[in-house]
């Protein structure tokens, strides 16, 4: 019988992290695990595996599990419920099996971290995502808020813990081993390249003036009254400002809001746009914005505060992609440069074009899990030789 490389979503339901999830599992097939002696499962909410898509959907076979929307945010309860499909998982696991947890929430990975005898040699490696901004912003580790329960982790854990970690992008790896050394020395933290794959090459070029779009939700870190604020100081301007989300377009300052339009989807929306304004105010320290990477997806040009995860971006795909700025009249005079958007706006298939030979591109991925498939060859978990972790880029 085959030994299982479990990709385990405990987390996430529906559409939620499916990017992310879609392109880990097409990275796994790629690498044609049975001729390695492994087969691939996914352990996650029904909705989850019926919002991936058809071919891999076929391929790669579902064990359920309940999940907690997150988005009622009973992190202690969902916690728990985490805690106890991982300990479950691993009740089922043989010595060669791999479990890949690609997200969970800060009380169910501080359980984990405490709970070292749950996993005792089996190879574990859960992805970190948004909670590891607690370790940087003291403001973020208030009693009953994910942050709280992601510093307490990070106090817990130590170089030679069991339980495997990974992130997303190498800018989150760098940041984690500079700040914090004793904790995550180099090769103690594996990278599994978040999968950008190009999409929407085929699209029709939109019609009407170019779009300035908003994408995601509008929280407080995001800096949306910035953009509003663009958006009223530009009316003169030929200019379509939307936010895009929800399943609608909202059009940004009257608020009136239309369905996306009949046979598109998100990213066929985000396709539409001209320039993608991520006027972020807080955090993205060390983590990647999710909506950031589906306007490069899209060849959408990214026009960006100087947060941590944009500088990377720029660094990654230069200026004819991701344009940064420091303030709101350096937004808007860009946004005033007529020629500026007009360019950005004709340039979407060269910027997707530069997608594959990035750190987040496919190819990238799957030699990340490539590296770690060779890495679980030999030692378990724990701390190895420098440069063996999951390196792809």
């Amino acid at each position: 019988m085959s030994a299982r490389f479990i990709v385990m979503e405990p987390s996430k339901i529906g559409p939620q992290h499916i990017t992310l999830l879609e392109g880990y599992l097409l990275a796994l097939l790629k690498l044609d695990l049975p001729q390695r002696g492994l087969k691939l499962v996914y352990r996650a909410d029904p909705s989850s595996h019926a919002a991936l898509s058809d071919d891999v959907r076929a391929r790669v076979p579902l064990e359920p599990i309940a999940v907690i929307d997150p988005e009622e945010r009973r992190w202690v309860a969902k916690g728990f419920q985490e805690l106890g499909a991982i300990r479950a998982a691993l009740a089922t696991m043989g010595p060669d099996d791999i479990l890949l947890i690609t997200c969970l929430t800060a009380p169910a990975l501080f359980l984990l971290e405490l709970g070292q005898a749950l996993i005792a040699d089996r190879r574990v490696v859960v992805v970190l995502h948004s909670e590891l901004e607690a370790l940087f912003d003291p403001g973020l580790r208030s009693p009953k808020t994910w942050g709280f329960w992601a510093y307490r982790w990070f106090r817990a854990r130590r170089p030679s813990s069991r339980l495997g970690i990974a992130v997303i992008a190498p800018f989150v790896r760098k940041e984690l081993e500079t700040s914090f050394p004793a904790t995550f020395p180099p090769g103690n933290v594996r990278l599994l390249n978040f999968p950008v794959s190009p999409t929407m090459a085929d699209a029709p070029a939109p019609e009407g003036p170019p779009r300035v779009s908003f994408i995601g939700y509008k929280t407080r870190f995001k800096g949306f009254e910035v953009f509003a604020r663009a958006a009223a100081a530009l009316a003169d301007e030929p200019l379509a400002f939307e936010c895009v989300g929800g399943g609608q377009i909202e059009s940004v300052p009257d608020g009136t809001t239309r369905p996306f339009a009949p046979g598109l989807g998100f990213l066929e929306e985000v396709a539409a746009s001209a320039l993608a304004v991520f006027p972020y105010q807080q955090g993205y320290v060390v983590t990647m914005s999710a909506a950031a990477l589906d306007a490069v997806a899209t060849g959408v040009h990214v026009l960006a505060t100087r947060r941590p995860c944009f500088q990377a971006l720029a660094e990654e795909f230069g200026p004819d992609s991701v344009t940064l700025f420091d303030t709101e009249a350096e937004l808007q005079a860009i946004l005033r440069d007529r020629a500026f958007v007009a360019r950005v706006r004709a340039g979407a298939a060269g910027r997707r074009g530069q997608l594959a030979n990035s750190s987040f591109g496919p190819a990238a991925t799957v030699r990340a899990f490539d590296a770690m498939l060779a890495e679980f060859a030999g030692p378990v978990n724990g701390a190895v030789e420098n440069g063996a972790m999951g390196e792809a880029a």
